[in-house]
């Protein structure tokens, strides 16, 4: 048994050196991605969690009235839609959201979108007051879905509290 140590201990070493470090680094570098993976899902989050409340700030500010108690019909700005419209896409990718959170984010994204082309409809409308009128009150119910306490906001936000 010696003579067999002596004669291959050195190789058997080595073998079982490199074996040991080939599983180490693949141990770390799993780690790493998956640390990577969970920092990428939480910065998604963060970042619709940021365009969520921007569009909250606005459709409230589109339901309040001005100084003089008139309501601005097809305001010049519109509501961001950048991170909703990519982030599913990466949330995805990374196989983060479920079907309740998917949900919720399509609602939020298409009401968002639809709101974006009412008030670009009221702005066509110019001068005539029947459509005018009728289109600030679609709009008024897209905007108060968005709002605080509206129902698609209401939806989203718990989930998005939950990755934050």
């Amino acid at each position: 048994m010696g003579a067999f140590i002596q004669l291959y201990g050195g190789q058997m070493l080595t073998i079982v050196g490199t074996l040991l470090g080939t599983w180490a680094g693949y141990r770390l570098r799993a780690s790493d991605e998956r640390k990577d993976k969970r920092r990428r899902i939480r910065a998604t989050w963060g970042a619709i969690s940021a365009e969520v409340e921007a569009c909250k700030r606005m459709a409230t500010e589109y339901l309040r009235p001005t100084g003089n108690g008139h309501r601005v019909a097809a305001p010049q700005w519109r509501l961001p839609n950048v991170m909703l419209t990519s982030s599913l896409r990466a949330l995805l990718a990374d196989g983060d959201p479920s079907e309740p959170e998917v949900d919720a984010l399509l609602k939020y994204h298409t009401e968002v979108e639809t709101l974006n082309r009412g008030l670009d409809l009221a702005q066509e409308a110019g001068t005539s007051l029947l459509d005018l009128s009728s289109r600030m009150w679609v709009n008024d119910l897209k905007a108060q879905r968005l709002a605080e306490g509206g129902e698609y906001y209401a939806a989203l936000r718990p989930l998005i509290d939950r990755h934050v």
